[in-house]
């Protein structure tokens, strides 16, 4: 197909394929030299250890659990291998812990006891979530509070305190 009379076939096939704008250029995918887009850890917190140790202990592969507990493989693997070391709180729901302590055969406590202890461990960027079990103020308050002197001594008030802080209750 020749347009004008004076220009050569293969000067007038150029012609006909206009450059494309920036903005209609295909972006090339920023892949890191190993090809992975997520940083690989193994798991290393105590929800992933726990998941990871009975889904091998029961011989069950990383994509037969996912479909077993109505995931994607990849958010699964996310869960096991992200550096937080628990899954997203939008991306994990009551029934998934429901499903994996009946396909794991681990209590529901012993997998919210985990991501608590995760969440409290491994999170430097982000606010842990306050632990239920131990609200050490709140007994404190209960002990200055039922206390029938009418003045205490510092030494008393510090070693209730560390007590407390040790998990000892009076």
């Amino acid at each position: 197909m020749i347009c004008q009379p004076c220009l050569s076939q293969k000067r007038a096939i150029n012609i006909g394929s206009m450059p494309r704008l920036i903005t209609q250029r295909k972006r090339r995918r920023r892949v890191p030299p190993c090809g992975r887009l997520i940083n690989f850890h193994a798991p290393h917190s105590p929800f992933q250890r726990l998941i990871d140790s009975a889904r091998h202990r029961l011989r069950i592969s990383v994509r037969d659990l996912a479909r077993r507990i109505r995931v994607s493989q990849s958010t699964l693997w996310i869960w096991l291998h992200n550096e937080n070391g628990f899954p997203h709180p939008k991306a994990f729901r009551p029934e998934h812990v429901e499903r994996l302590s009946r396909i794991l055969k681990i209590s529901k406590t012993a997998i919210e006891r985990a991501i608590d202890a995760s969440r409290h461990l491994y999170t430097a960027r982000e606010e842990p979530t306050p632990h239920a079990a131990l609200d050490a103020f709140r007994d404190f308050i209960d002990i200055i509070a039922h206390d029938r002197r009418q003045t205490v001594s510092r030494s008393y008030v510090v070693n209730l305190a560390k007590k407390l802080y040790s998990g000892a209750k009076r």
